[in-house]
């Protein structure tokens, strides 16, 4: 990438600016906030996106070879998958069904199979195009601890450049051995997975810090250096005139003349010293102006919490068993689930076994009136639930909204630059911080979280992990990123053998 500049129409300012960028075969991670160019830079390089203006070239290829696995497919991208795995019929084609273990059903029940599989029929039918580059965005979302080993398994060997965008440290600390930070229309590059990275950026970031507050305190030098000399420049002419008028008909002309040859003398120098520093504080306020203003990033956020009006939360019943589709899920059992005020659960299993449906049909027992008080948060959000979170945005009553926009900071979004932009074109990571921070601030009863870090940048899972970890109300979480799950010291509830187990 050469030069490269970029900005939506739909949005205020540029993701990018003058981007150089030179990628050699190898692993790179891609970090940064949400919403400062991750998946935009994967779309630039793809050539599904056009910059403004630079250049983007791949040696000895072209754009169209190249193979960007998206954070979520189009029923459009879907059928395009499905048409090109099933005429793949090669040996390598054939390899990765294997080690990938799919099931060539799995492509006539699309929408019943789960978001882990749907993950890896994604993976396979980029790996069977044997692309130069591969781009791969949020790749282990939905994936259980044995599914991420297959797809390391299915990548391992690969000898092209592949760019990763994870919020997983996980994984970014074992596949990864450069990461490229996006931060303020730039990227970085630094050695290292995220962990190694992480401590080199901060390195860097004080050192930024302390040369910009070196430049400030120059350009205020300058600037108190010129006024002063400024005004003395001011009081030499303003003696010169006075004499002038006050020039006495007895005065000696060469004493006369010798007297203002002196002043003009120091007014020169004193011309020449304003015209220096003049000139030394519009370099000094050019360079400034020219290092965007970092500082630390500052993530928090609280839960408010309500306490639930009887001991048991939710209750669903078994007695038929858990059903997806036509498949059974969960055995029949007497006495169902019960979700106790104040349980907490770490809800595991491989991907199909169940877990989601079992969170969904859960909140779906729920008396209506109830569920106003549970912070329900599925794996995607949907269109409909996009639509009424829009709306309530942009109704809601100015303190409520002041308080929400409070809470949507503390988990890393620039406010500033959402009400510029407006919350209808953000990512899938900014929609699920308004998501999350919209419930976080209602007083909740209870938390069913299905994957909670899915999209989400990685200081805001840190502080979704700080926010969670206070929380005391009844939680059911769903996730595969051990990280994150370590992180909140809650009791496991693993599906396996379609049976609940506890531990």
């Amino acid at each position: 990438m050469e030069g490269v500049s970029f900005s939506y129409p739909s949005q205020v300012g540029r993701v990018f600016e003058s981007l150089n960028l030179q990628l050699e075969p190898g692993w790179y991670g891609v970090v940064g906030a949400n919403g400062e160019g991750k998946s935009t830079l994967l779309g630039v390089l793809s050539g599904e996106l056009v910059p403004e203006e630079g250049t983007v070239s791949i040696h000895g290829a072209s754009s169209q070879d190249i193979v960007w696995c998206k954070q979520v497919l189009s029923p459009g991208d879907v059928d395009a998958l499905i048409e090109d795995v099933s005429s793949r019929w090669d040996g390598e084609s054939m390899r990765l069904r294997s080690v990938l273990e799919l099931d060539d059903g799995d492509l006539y029940r699309w929408e019943s199979c789960s978001g882990g599989e749907q993950k890896r029929w994604q993976i396979a039918a980029a790996l069977m195009r044997r692309p130069p580059v591969l781009l791969l965005d949020e790749p282990t979302n939905h994936l259980d601890k044995e599914a991420k080993e297959l797809l390391f398994q299915a990548l391992e060997g690969y000898q092209g450049v592949v760019l990763l965008v994870s919020h997983d440290r996980e994984v970014l600390d074992r596949m990864t051995q450069q990461t490229l930070w996006v931060e303020g229309k730039r990227v970085a590059l630094y050695q290292g997975g995220y962990s190694e990275a992480k401590g080199l950026r901060e390195a860097s970031r004080e050192d930024y810090l302390s040369r910009r507050q070196q430049l400030v305190d120059r350009v205020d030098q300058a600037q108190s250096q010129y006024h002063q000399a400024s005004g003395a420049l001011k009081s030499a002419n303003a003696r010169i005139s006075t004499r002038s008028r006050m020039k006495s008909v007895k005065d000696h002309d060469a004493r006369s003349t010798a007297a203002k040859s002196k002043v003009i003398k120091a007014e020169r120098r004193l011309g020449q010293r304003v015209s220096v520093l003049s000139r030394e504080r519009e370099r000094a306020e050019q360079e400034l102006s020219e290092m965007p203003y970092m500082v630390k990033a500052s993530h928090g956020v609280e839960v408010a919490e309500s306490k639930a009006p009887g001991e048991q939360v939710a209750y669903l019943e078994l007695g038929e068993g858990l059903h997806g589709g036509a498949r059974v899920l969960l055995r029949p059992r007497q006495g169902g689930f019960t979700l106790r005020r104040g349980e907490q659960w770490w809800l595991q299993g491989g991907n199909g076994v169940g877990k989601s449906t079992l969170l969904k049909a859960l909140y779906q027992s729920m008396p209506e009136e109830h569920r106003e008080h549970v912070l329900w948060l599925p794996q995607e959000l949907s269109p409909e639930s996009k639509e009424a979170l829009l709306h309530d945005f942009e109704s809601m009553r100015k303190d409520d909204r002041i308080a929400w926009l409070q809470h949507i900071a503390g988990l890393g979004v620039d406010v500033g630059r959402l009400l510029e932009e407006g919350l209808s074109g953000q990512s899938p990571g900014v929609w699920r911080k308004v998501m999350i921070a919209r419930s976080l601030g209602l007083g909740c009863w209870c938390m069913l979280l299905d994957e909670p870090t899915n999209h989400l940048d990685i200081p805001s899972v840190e502080a979704l992990e700080r926010a969670l970890a206070a929380y005391t109300g009844a939680m059911i979480v769903i996730s595969h990123d051990n990280y994150f799950g370590q992180s909140l010291s809650l009791r496991s509830l693993v599906i396996e053998d379609k049976m609940m187990h506890m531990t």
